[in-house]
Order: structure tokens, then C-alpha cells, then sequence
């Protein structure tokens, strides 16, 4: 008994020797040192290389080994699974696991490190045998430097507690501290996952893994999926809990990593990169300042911001969701094959982020790029997708860079969108911005192509759809068609220009004015139709629908400028049209200091410039041109006024104004080449410039007055109508190559020149001027007095003038030709204060019933006769003037009909002599004459035969304004007078 307790003693102080001399086999320093409460695991060292003999697996398939330290050295580390000898690749052949009774394997190696001191992993670890899992769980924290793994299914080291449930499976960890740090060269890709699970990990070196999974933070971790909850509660910690230094660097096929605590991040200044997908998810910040890479996917989120100033790269999509803010600064490069999509509360780029590109950023015609802010989006960089561009900004969309989609640019939903001076918003295909509101100051474009620079297609579309106002500084382009919708107000103080159709349409106004007096004016091009629908239109632009095809296209109702506004219509600058109509509708228009121009080549009917309004039209130092027809209508619900202007109608369509109450062309000229119509209450052509010329016919109605100043001339017929005998009042020039007609007027005064190639009619009572017949006129006053004040002219050919009741006149009546002046009815011609000299062909006046009169300054005859034929013998009367009459004569040639011969009842009055009696015709013969001759030499003969003769001496100086009366019926002047230089006057 006594001799054992000695050879124990012995034993004892033999071992504390060896171990003080490092000599004993297996323990190797003690690197690996099994706890005291663990005596089936065993540590043998072989070849340096240290070989763990683990406990037996329970039911759960679980090999729970408890150490006191786990140190594994640069030689390795193998842990014996197999239930026979079997050959490991760091130790060569070794025996089976002896503590394996029951002759299965284990699944999972639990290896759990009590100790007050971190566990440094410098090797490799190799399970012989069996495949399993490999956990290594030290809370004080792992370091590994040189670490790896082989015949490993996952590969976990965690400073997490183990939890295991009654059956002693392992159900998780739970994580409260410390680090694992990664610290030189490490490849674990001998295992199937490497999963590093901690409060912290420090990469100050580089790992590969197969699939690289890394969760941190105060964790309750799930063993089958590592689902974590986070145990920390409402703390609130600063830092990163996974940092990777610029020398340190992670690369798999697969890199998931999870920082869990609130407020903690992950910062990366080295190198991500995983073959197949990258997945970051932090709870607080995620900053890269390198790179994240991946061949495939990288998923960034994050509960507060996402900062990469270096790049971020994917072969095939990149997603980033966080709740704060994504900043793309410092150049950096956010770039995908595929798709890239961006959801944050705010973002901010300077740098590229590309969508659709290879790793040479060159455009591959795919991918998407989708950004969302629930605030703010802010480009100051380049945003480029090679298929679409999405941007969502709830608040405001701020661009001072560059967006270019190689498909569609689509920004949805957005708040207030800005593109400033420097920015570029543009797509190759379509653009299309709905947000609260639009001010561009840049360049926003649809249809363009980035590497040519240039607009070479017609597919792209521009469409604008803003709650609020839009606003364009710069340019607005598209290829296709551009459509700008708005609750509020446009405004145009730049370009706008679209190569298909262009349409505003406005709750509000549209506006296209200068910014400032000195900058030039905006610009707004459409290559078919502009329409334009809002409240309120102010125009102070170059507006054009500039389609040109050259010839007459059928589809022209396609193009043109469509101007429809509920208020006020104001033009101050130009509109032309090449290929279809401009129309205005508008409450009132007001145009001034324009031009307005369709130059269509049409041949159909319609209108190339029209203005409609339910008030005023007001046009000022302007220009309208029309190739086709052009209408000016207020609805009735306004005047139209227009001064200093000019409208043109090049087309044969018609040139129409339509107003209550009044139309008024004011100095301005109206030229249509077809027919030029006004109808209005009252129409006053005002100012001897005002001139209108129709190269058709020309028609003006009025229901109170016509009042004239102008030059009115048609090529056709000039017909005025008074719908409610309104006054006519003609101080100007009117000339028609047809019949003159004017309609309905009981007060007609014409002061100057009324003038037809063919026939005139006056319907009405009349007070007017000249009438110039080239070709048969023939003159109609239904029902009431005409007075002349100006001037009658017959010229060129022979002439036929009709008077119904009386024609007074104070003016001119100049032969020019064979023809007849008529009094057809009880009427009179009278010839007041006239200057008479003698005609140079012949002319005839016929009276079939009353007399003519004249009363002038002077009456020249020379070879001067009146021949009458009728009922009624004709008689001369000249009073109040000195009668200039050289010894000629007047005869008038009675012919008998079976009828009573009346002649007038006084000849001559003003202290002349008296009149000529009564002469009666009896059938078959002739009865009485009488020769009356008075204190002045003028001597009136009426023969039995019915002749009448009358010679007139000079006259004496005190007697002035002569009228010359012939009476009877039937009277021919064989020499029409010539009277000039007085007024005309119709009463």
C-alpha cells in the first residue's frame, strides 16, 4: 500500500518534470487542453500536428467537448469522427475514435472554450472521418490568423454561448460578447460555410470561404438558419461591429453579414467579394470606402445610411434598402450588369451609379435603375441605366448631374423635381415625370442618344404630369411626342421643342415669356401639332408647328398650333405653322407685337389661323399669315380690335371676324387672297391706312353701322349688309371688280369713293360717294332718299346707273362712256353745290318720272342736250349761282305718247323767271308752245311737238350755287356734267 502511494508520488513528480520540459507526447504546450469535466477527450500530438479524440455523439448526433484552452498552431488540428482507423490529410493514419462504443459518428462537433482568455485558431482543422459540423465557441473572442478548415459541412466560431435543449440537441447561441478577429491569410473554404457569429468581428486580413456568413451584435441566434433577435433592447451603441480594414478583405461565392445592434454598422475599407451573391444587413450604418464585388447579386440594407465612396460592383442586380440616407460621394461607383435598385429615405449621389453596364462601364442595352427616396433624391453625379431609369422622390428631386436611361427615364410620384442649371435628365426611348411639381433649368430630354449626341429617332416620348406648376428654364426636347399636364401653372422661359406632337394642358395658366427683358425669348417648336388647353395663355415666344413635307398632307388636321384657353389669350410673340391651322380659343385674345403664320400648302376647306373667344380679341403691332383660311370669332361676347396690324390670307379659305359689339381695324392692312368677311353690330375701318383686299369676294355685316376710312377692294363682289338699317358711313375708298351691294341702310353717307366694275346696288336709305362703274352699273336705292356728297364715276366703258327715288348730291358725277343715268320711279337726281365742266363722250341721263337738279358753283355745257321722252316734259331750273354758259344750249325732245304733257310748275326760281304751262296732247296732233325768257338771258322753249329748249347767257355775278332742274320724264343728257371736288351725302 505504502510502495503505491510512493509510485504515485513518483508518477506525479515525473509528470510536473515532463511538463516543465515540454516532453510530454499529445499535449503539445497544452494548446489544446481538454476541461477537467470533459475526461473521454483526449489530445494526442502527432507530427506536431495535434489529434482530438472527441466525446461520443448523444442522440442528437452532438459531440459536446469542453475546453479550458483552444489554441490551434500554424501544424493544424484534427478532430477524430470515424469509428475505424482512417488516413487524415494533416496527420496521416490514425486509429478510430475509441469513445465511439456505440459505433456512430457524430454530426455536430461542439467545441466550447471556458476561459477567461480568447482562442487564437492559427491553423488548419481537420475532421477525419465522418463530415460534420464544426463549432469552436469561445465567448472571450477568437483570433484567426492562417485559419481553415477540411472535410467540414459548417465551420462556426461564435462567442456565443451554446444553448442546448433537454434532448441535448443544439438549439443556438446566445451572443453578449466578445470579438473574433481576422488577422492575416485565412481560407476556409474546406468547409461548406464559414459562419462567424459574435458581438464584434475585426477583419485586419483576408478570408475565404466557400460561403461566408457573419452575424454580429447581442444575438439570440437560431443553430439551423441563424435567425437572430436581438437581446440589446433599446441601447443604442456607437462603432462598427464589423470592420474590415483597408488591409483586410473577405471573398466566397456567397458573403452574408449582419451587424444586429441598433446603431452599429458595418464599415469596409478593404475588399468584398463574393462569386455568387454579397449581402450586407446592418442595423445601423453600412460604409464602404473600397470595394464590395460580387458576380452575381450584392444586397445592401441597412436601418440607418449607406456611404460607399469607392465601388460597389455586380454582375448581375445590386439592391440597397435602407431607412436614412444612401450617399454615393467621393467619384464613387455604384455599377451593375443587370438591374440597381436604391430605396432610402434620402439619396445622394456625386459619383456614378450605372445600371445595365459591364465592369468598363460601357452600356450592355439592359438593366434598370430604380431609386426611391420616401424624401429626398439629390444628383449632383451620373445616374445611366442601360435599359430604364426609375426615380421616386416623395418630397423633392434635385438633379445637377446627369440621368440617362438607354430606354425609358421614369421618374413616378415624386414631389417637387428640380433639374438645375448643369443637370441632364434624358432618355434614349421615352421620359416621363409625374410629381408634385417641375422647374427645369437644364437639359431634359426624350429621344436622345448619349454616344452621338443627337436626337436620331421618333420613339421618344416626353411626358410631364405635374400636381402643381411646371416651370422650363432651359430646354424641354423630345424626339417623339411631348405632353405637359398640370394642376397649376406652365411656364416657358426657355426651349421647348418636340419632333411629333407637343401639348400643354394647364389647370392654370401657360406662360411662355423671357426671363428678363435682356434674355432672348423662349422657343417652342413642334414638328406636327402645339395644342395648348389651360385657364389663362400669355405668349411672348417663337412658337412654331414647323411639319414640312413639302406638299399637301391629308393628315394636316394632325398638325398645326391649337391655342384653347378659358381666359385671356395673350400673343406678344410669334406663331407659325407650316403645315396646319393655328387656332385660338380663348375667353378674350389679346395679340400685340406678334406674328402669326400658317404657311400650310392645303387644298381642302377650312381654316389655317383661327381665333375664337367668348370676349374681346384684341390684336396690336402684328402680324396673322394664313395659306389656307383665316376666322377671327368672339362668340358675340367681345369686340375685335385691331391696330397697327397686319393679316394676311394667302390661301383661297376665307378671312372671317366675327364680333359683338364692334370690329375695328385700326391702321391696319387685311389682305385674303379668297373672300374677306366681317360681321359684327359695328364695324368701323378706321385711319387712311386701314385698308382690306380680297382677291375673292368681300362681305360686311352690321346690325347699327358700316363706317369706312380705309380702302375697301374687292376682286369680287362687295356686298354690306345693315341687318337692322343700320347707318352706313363710307369717308374712304371702296372698290369692287362685281357688283357693289349695300343692304338695308336707312342713313347712307358716303364722303369719297364707292366703285364697281360691274353693277351697284344700294338697297336702303343712303348717304354716299363715289361709284365707279368699269362695267354696267347699275345703282338700287329701295325705298327711301340718296344723297351724294362725293363724287360718281362712269369710266372706261359704257354704263347703266338706276336711281328709285332721290339721289342729292354734293360732288363729282364725271362721264366716261356711253351709258344712262335713270330715275326709274317718283324720284329725283340732284346735283347740289356741284362744279360742272363738260364731258368729253357721250352719256345719257334718262328721267322716266320727277325731275334732276343741280346746284353748283358754276354749270359749264358745251354741246350739252337733254332730250326727254316720257309723261312728263322736262324743265330747266338755275337758281342762287352765276351760270356760266357760253351760247349753248339744252333741248329736251318731247315725244307724245296718248298722254297729258305736265310741265314743271315753276322753271326757274330766285328772281328768274316763271314756269312753263301746261301743254296738252290731243291724238294726232300737237297743241301750244311756249318760250319764257328771263331778266338773266336764259330762254326756255317748249315747242308743240313736246321739245323743250333752253339757252343760257352768262350770268351775273350774284347769282351763286345754280341748280339745274329737268323735269319730265324720259330726259336725256346727251353730255353727263362733270362735278368735283365736294362731299357726298346720302339722307
Amino acid at each position: 500500500m505504502k510502495k503505491n502511494i510512493i509510485s504515485q508520488k513518483l508518477k506525479r513528480s515525473v509528470l510536473i518534470a515532463m511538463l516543465s520540459l515540454n516532453i510530454i507526447p499529445g499535449v503539445a504546450s497544452a494548446a489544446i487542453a481538454p476541461d477537467i469535466s470533459a475526461p473521454n477527450v483526449a489530445v494526442n500530438v502527432k507530427d506536431g500536428v495535434e489529434i482530438i479524440k472527441i466525446n461520443e455523439a448523444n442522440a442528437s448526433g452532438l459531440s459536446h467537448n469542453v475546453f479550458t484552452q483552444f489554441d490551434v498552431s500554424s501544424s493544424g488540428a484534427v478532430f477524430n469522427n470515424s469509428v475505424n482507423d482512417v488516413n487524415s490529410q494533416l496527420a496521416g493514419m490514425i486509429n478510430g475514435n475509441s469513445n465511439f462504443v456505440n459505433g456512430i459518428a457524430a454530426q455536430t462537433i461542439l467545441n466550447e472554450v471556458v476561459s477567461n482568455n480568447p482562442s487564437s485558431l492559427n491553423g488548419i482543422m481537420e475532421i477525419a472521418g465522418q463530415k460534420a459540423n464544426l463549432i469552436i465557441a469561445n465567448q472571450k473572442g477568437i483570433t484567426g490568423n492562417g485559419l481553415g478548415f477540411i472535410n467540414t459541412d459548417r465551420a462556426i466560431l461564435t462567442t456565443g454561448n451554446p444553448v442546448l435543449n433537454e434532448a441535448g440537441a443544439l438549439t443556438g447561441f446566445n451572443v453578449t460578447e466578445g470579438t473574433v478577429a481576422i488577422a492575416g491569410t485565412n481560407n476556409t473554404s474546406g468547409a461548406d460555410t464559414t459562419e462567424i457569429l459574435s458581438k464584434k468581428v475585426d477583419v485586419n486580413g483576408n478570408i475565404t470561404a466557400n460561403v461566408l456568413k457573419v452575424v454580429t451584435g447581442s444575438n439570440a441566434i437560431n443553430f439551423a438558419d441563424l435567425a437572430c433577435s436581438n437581446t440589446n433592447g433599446d441601447i443604442v451603441e456607437t462603432g462598427y461591429a464589423i470592420d474590415i480594414t483597408a488591409i483586410g478583405g473577405m471573398n466566397g461565392n456567397s458573403i452574408y453579414l449582419v451587424s444586429s445592434d441598433n446603431g452599429t454598422g458595418v464599415k469596409n475599407d478593404g475588399i468584398i467579394y463574393g462569386a455568387d451573391n454579397v449581402e450586407l444587413t446592418s442595423n445601423g450604418d453600412i460604409i464602404n470606402n473600397y470595394a464590395i464585388v460580387s458576380d452575381k447579386n450584392v444586397s445592401l440594407s441597412a436601418q440607418k445610411n449607406v456611404i460607399n465612396r469607392k465601388r460597389i460592383n455586380a454582375n448581375d442586380s445590386i439592391n440597397i434598402n435602407v431607412i436614412d440616407t444612401v450617399t454615393n460621394t467621393d467619384n464613387g461607383i455604384i455599377n451593375s450588369s443587370n438591374n440597381t435598385s436604391v430605396k432610402a429615405k434620402d439619396f445622394f449621389n456625386e459619383g456614378n451609379i450605372l445600371a445595365g453596364t459591364n465592369r468598363d462601364s460601357q452600356f450592355t442595352k439592359n438593366g434598370t435603375l430604380d431609386i426611391t427616396a420616401t424624401n429626398n433624391i439629390d444628383n449632383v453625379g451620373n445616374l445611366y441605366a442601360g435599359s430604364n431609369v426609375k426615380l421616386k422622390a416623395i418630397a423633392n428631386l434635385n438633379n445637377n448631374g446627369n440621368v440617362y436611361s438607354n430606354g425609358d427615364l421614369n421618374i413616378r410620384e415624386s414631389g417637387n423635381v428640380q433639374n438645375s442649371n448643369k443637370g441632364i435628365l434624358a432618355s434614349y426611348n421615352d421620359t416621363v415625370i409625374s410629381s408634385d411639381s417641375l422647374v427645369n433649368d437644364g437639359r431634359l430630354f426624350a429621344g436622345y442618344d448619349q454616344e452621338t449626341e443627337k436626337f436620331n429617332h421618333d420613339q421618344g416620348n416626353l411626358n410631364i404630369d405635374s400636381q402643381g406648376t411646371i416651370v422650363n428654364n432651359s430646354y424641354l426636347s423630345s424626339s417623339g411626342e411631348m405632353q405637359l399636364i398640370s394642376q397649376g401653372d406652365i411656364t416657358n422661359y426657355g426651349s421647348i421643342s418636340a419632333d411629333n406632337n407637343l401639348t400643354f394642358t394647364a389647370s392654370g395658366d401657360v406662360n411662355f415669356v423671357p426671363l428678363t427683358a435682356e434674355t432672348e425669348l423662349p422657343l417652342v417648336i413642334a414638328g406636327k401639332k402645339i395644342a395648348i388647353s389651360c385657364n389663362n395663355f400669355l405668349s411672348n415666344a417663337d412658337v412654331g408647328s414647323l411639319h414640312d413635307t413639302g406638299v399637301a398632307d391629308e393628315n394636316a388636321r394632325t398638325y398645326g398650333i391649337d391655342i384653347d384657353a378659358l381666359g385671356t389669350s395673350t400673343i406678344y410673340g410669334n406663331l407659325v405653322s407650316n403645315n396646319g391651322a393655328i387656332t385660338v380659343d380663348a375667353d378674350q385674345a389679346v395679340i400685340q407685337d406678334a406674328v402669326i403664320t400658317s404657311v400650310s400648302p392645303l387644298t381642302s376647306e377650312g381654316f389655317d389661323v383661327t381665333v375664337i373667344t367668348n370676349g374681346s380679341i384684341n390684336l396690336t403691332n402684328s402680324k396673322l399669315i394664313s395659306e389656307k383660311g383665316l376666322k377671327l370669332d368672339s362668340n358675340d361676347k367681345g369686340e375685335i380690335y385691331i391696330l397697327n396690324s397686319q393679316i394676311t390670307n394667302n390661301g383661297t379659305g376665307p378671312c372671317s371676324f366675327f364680333a359683338q359689339p364692334k370690329i375695328t381695324v385700326d391702321n391696319s392692312v387685311i389682305t385674303g387672297k379668297g373672300m374677306v368677311a366681317l360681321n359684327a353690330n359695328y364695324v368701323d375701318i378706321k385711319g387712311l391706312k386701314s385698308s382690306l383686299t380680297s382677291g375673292g369676294d368681300m362681305m360686311i355685316f352690321a346690325f347699327t353701322e358700316i363706317k369706312n376710312t380705309g380702302e375697301l377692294i374687292s376682286n369680287g363682289y362687295l356686298n354690306m349688309v345693315m341687318s337692322n338699317y343700320g347707318k352706313f358711313n363710307n369717308m374712304g375708298v371702296m372698290l369692287s371688280k362685281d357688283y357693289l351691294q349695300i343692304y338695308g341702310s336707312p342713313v347712307f353717307q358716303n364722303l369719297n369713293i364707292l366703285g364697281s366694275q360691274s353693277d351697284i346696288s344700294l338697297w336702303g336709305r343712303n348717304a354716299g360717294a363715289a361709284y365707279t362703274g368699269v362695267k354696267a352699273p347699275i345703282v338700287k336705292v329701295n325705298g327711301y332718299d340718296m344723297g351724294l356728297a362725293g363724287n360718281i364715276y362712269a369710266l372706261f366703258s359704257p354704263s347703266d346707273l338706276t336711281v328709285k327715288y332721290v339721289i342729292a348730291g354734293i360732288g363729282e358725277v364725271a362721264p366716261g362712256g356711253y351709258g344712262t343715268i335713270g330715275s326709274a320711279a317718283s324720284s329725283a337726281y340732284n346735283c347740289y353745290k356741284n362744279n360742272y365742266s363738260e364731258p368729253t363722250t357721250k352719256q345719257i341721263i334718262e328721267s322716266t318720272k320727277d325731275f334732276i337738279t343741280s346746284e353748283g358753283t358754276k354749270f359749264v355745257l358745251d354741246k350739252f342736250s337733254v332730250a326727254g321722252s316720257g309723261n312728263t316734259i322736262g324743265a330747266v331750273n338755275l337758281l342762287k349761282s352765276a351760270i356760266r354758259y357760253e351760247d349753248y344750249s339744252i333741248s329736251l325732245d318731247r315725244k307724245f305718247g296718248a298722254y297729258d304733257v305736265l310741265t314743271g310748275d315753276r322753271v326757274l326760281q330766285g328772281g328768274l323767271t316763271d314756269a312753263l304751262k301746261f301743254l296738252d296732247k290731243v291724238a294726232g296732233s300737237d297743241q301750244g308752245w311756249q318760250e319764257t325768257v328771263n331778266a338773266d338771258g336764259i330762254i326756255t322753249r317748249v315747242s308743240p311737238d313736246g321739245s323743250v329748249t333752253a339757252t343760257l347767257k352768262m350770268p351775273t355775278e350774284t347769282q351763286a350755287n345754280p341748280i339745274v332742274e329737268f323735269r319730265g320724264s324720259g330726259t336725256e343728257v346727251k353730255y353727263l356734267p362733270y362735278c368735283s371736288d365736294q362731299t357726298v351725302k346720302f339722307i
